[in-house]
């Protein structure tokens, strides 16, 4: 199923890339030298620090691991125009495909 949804979304994306994939997975599996490191900030938000090739991107939520994903999210993005989804469907119509994030 998930290799179909893939399929799929390679023919519908247009300018961007979907994924269906956790983003650090995603990640990871594009560039292998990847370091993560907390910083410190002034309220309860947790700051994730992507490190990628010598770029920086930052991920700021109430737990490590949401931070994490939001550090990730950012460099999938700006690096290779790619936006991960957990949850997607693909409705056909006709030759058209679209998709309900």
């Amino acid at each position: 199923m998930k290799n179909d949804v893939y399929k799929i979304l390679k023919i519908i994306s247009g300018s961007a890339k979907f994924v269906s994939k956790h983003p650090v997975t995603a990640l990871n599996e594009l560039k292998t030298k990847v370091t993560y490191t907390e910083c410190a900030t002034q309220n309860d938000l947790v700051c994730i620090i992507a490190d990628v090739g010598g770029k920086q991107y930052e991920g700021y939520a109430m737990t490590k691991k949401d931070a994490k994903k939001k550090a990730a999210e950012q460099a999938l993005k700006d690096l290779f125009n790619i936006v991960c989804v957990e949850s997607l469907y693909i409705i056909s119509y006709g030759f058209k495909f679209y998709y309900i994030l």
